[in-house]
């Protein structure tokens, strides 16, 4: 069984000339172990890849806890401050009584509360030190630092905070917006007479923008789609890198359903359909937990970009690897096959020669050397035939110009011209001029380009041989700003578009009456020269084909194809026409070309 196997191979591979059986050899000794080396490698590096991101969320994650327990215990120690404060405390618990019949003694109270409350608002980090003192006081209504305690009453977190044994508490995600619409995050507290501990004597409130909360836990998401967030303990977000994103993946459009439990792994949950990693940490002297959610994705995606630059740099080994081992092969070989090619091609008729194969000294370059001598030979002897037949047809070309002079044409309008003032014939002598200035314009001395001016001019006489033919039944209304005469143009753009205004859309209509209107004006660096005419119009599918298949004489389009692809190779391809038609509108063409003046046109 394994001598027939092995005979089938033999037989194959005696079929196979030697470049293939070594292409692959090359191919089992370099592409499957580099494959295989490849894989392992990628899914050793993919997995301490994540292990480092992971690691690097963690870090992020723990440096944002810090600021914020430093944050917190900041905001806290302020309100320790205000609350022994012996200057807050007297005033405070001061006796209604004292009050009467004493504004003085109020005012300067005011004053002080003022002082000592501002003063802890200069902190950078504190946004705003609320009092809330007893009604019935001159200072109570102030509303700067000090404001009037029933303003609040009703609020959920003033009742949760007397009915709560702490002596301070962060606020619920019922956010405050002051009057500059900034949102705020707030510590309140208790203001107890230290005298009664049991005694209320005013509620102190400090505010910190919600937005530096936010920098800090956006610092800590380093993950394009990652999410970072605040929450308390009743499941309420607090801060939010990505409010947007942190909703989505709720079901009731608030936040995800996590248990407040720090672990000490990064924990793989699925929400909604996707995947993450998350990871918390507790905030101290709040109830508050900091998350971080990584999408499995993130992951996922950043090891997919180390795959692909494996594989491409397993690419570049294979090819570079492949390059070599196809020079070696076709060492000895690639010559024979070229020389077998050539001989092909010359049977077919084909004489190129490459020039830049190396032929080497041995017998085989000799050889292709012979040959490629003997095919040149053969390719200049039917070179020099082609010219000569070439010189020829020139020749004959010019001969048949020089039969067709325009002197001639001028010539021989301006007999019929003087014959027709002798024999008074105003009519003929009229269109013979007009004929020769049209023939003048469109031959312009064999020149490609003419000034916008010419074009115009051309139109013009056109429509005075068309009217004397139709009985002034054409109006042109022309509105061209003279500033552009001073360009140039590709001649005979204009002429055919007038033509088919009138053949195929004028001359169209019951009354074979109508108007043509051109107006020309410039544009940037860009001349738009737009003709309308009160036609029958086209239809929408006739429209579409105009500018883009080939139009008989006998239907409305007859050269317009030929005009678009003459500016367009003549301009570029941001050049051309733009038609605009509806029955029984008429239609209108917008000729686009750039501004080119006369003594820069070539």
């Amino acid at each position: 069984m394994a001598n027939n196997i092995i005979r089938i191979l033999s037989v194959l591979l005696n079929n196979v000339n030697i470049r293939k059986k070594l292409m692959i050899s090359y191919f089992i000794m370099i592409i499957i172990p580099l494959g295989m080396f490849s894989m392992i490698i990628y899914g050793k590096i993919s997995d301490n890849q994540k292990q480092q991101i992971l690691y690097s969320a963690l870090q992020s994650l723990n440096q944002a806890a810090s600021y914020l327990n430093d944050r917190v215990n900041q905001t806290i120690s302020v309100t320790d401050g205000l609350f022994y404060n012996k200057a807050i405390q007297e005033i405070l618990s001061r006796n209604p009584a004292e009050y009467d019949n004493d504004t003085v003694l109020q005012i300067e109270d005011s004053g002080m509360l003022t002082s000592i409350l501002s003063s802890f608002q200069q902190d950078k980090n504190i946004y705003r030190v609320r009092l809330y003192v007893r009604d019935g006081l001159l200072y109570s209504d102030e509303n700067v630092n000090v404001f009037n305690i029933t303003n609040v009453t009703n609020f959920p977190w003033y009742r949760k905070l007397l009915s709560s044994r702490e002596r301070s508490l962060w606020n619920q995600p019922e956010r405050f917006s002051d009057s500059d619409g900034n949102t705020v995050i707030s510590l309140v507290r208790k203001f107890s007479n230290l005298n009664n501990l049991s005694e209320t004597i005013g509620i102190l409130r400090i505010d910190i923008l919600e937005d530096n909360i936010k920098k800090i836990i956006s610092n800590a998401s380093i993950s394009r789609q990652g999410i970072v967030y605040i929450k308390n303990s009743d499941g309420k977000i607090i801060s939010c890198n990505d409010y947007d994103k942190i909703k989505s993946l709720s079901s009731d459009g608030n936040t995800p359903d996590i248990e407040n439990k720090p672990t000490p792994e990064w924990e793989n949950v699925n929400m909604n359909g996707k995947g993450f990693f998350i990871k918390m940490a507790d905030i101290r002297n709040t109830d508050w937990v900091l998350i971080s959610m990584i999408p499995a994705e993130d992951l996922t995606a950043i090891s997919k970009q180390f795959g692909d630059y494996i594989l491409i740099l397993m690419l570049g080994i294979v090819l570079i690897a492949y390059f070599f081992a196809y020079l070696i092969s076709n060492s000895s070989t690639k010559r024979i096959g070229q020389l077998v090619k050539s001989m092909e091609k010359l049977e077919q008729g084909n004489f190129e020669i490459k020039n830049n194969i190396i032929y080497g000294k041995d017998e085989i370059g000799r050889l292709m050397i012979k040959f490629n001598f003997l095919v040149r030979k053969i390719a200049d002897m039917i070179q020099e035939q082609f010219i000569a037949g070439q010189k020829i047809k020139s020749a004959e070309l010019k001969a048949l110009q020089s039969q067709i002079n325009p002197h001639f044409l001028y010539n021989t309008l301006d007999m019929i011209n003087w014959a027709a003032a002798i024999n008074q014939v105003p009519e003929i002598e009229s269109t013979v001029q007009n004929l020769a200035k049209f023939y003048k314009l469109s031959l312009s001395k064999g020149k490609e380009t003419i000034p916008i001016a010419d074009e115009i001019e051309h139109i013009k006489v056109y429509l005075e041989i068309q009217n004397q033919r139709l009985e002034n039944r054409i109006k042109l209304d022309l509105n061209i700003d003279e500033e552009i005469y001073e360009y140039s143009t590709i001649k005979i753009i204009l002429q055919p578009i007038v033509e088919n205004a009138i053949l195929h859309g004028i001359m169209e209509k019951e009354n074979n009456t109508g108007e043509i209107r051109i107006s020309g004006k410039l544009d940037n660096s860009d001349i738009i020269i737009s003709i309308h005419d009160d036609g029958i119009g086209m239809s929408e599918e006739k429209l579409q084909t105009l500018l883009t298949k080939e139009i008989s004489s006998q239907n409305y389009g007859y050269g317009i194809k030929n005009i678009n692809e003459r500016i367009k190779l003549y301009y570029g391809s941001q050049y051309g026409l733009t038609y605009k038609s509806a029955v029984g509108e008429g239609t209108s063409v917008e000729v686009r070309i750039p501004a080119v003046r006369k003594s820069e046109d070539s």
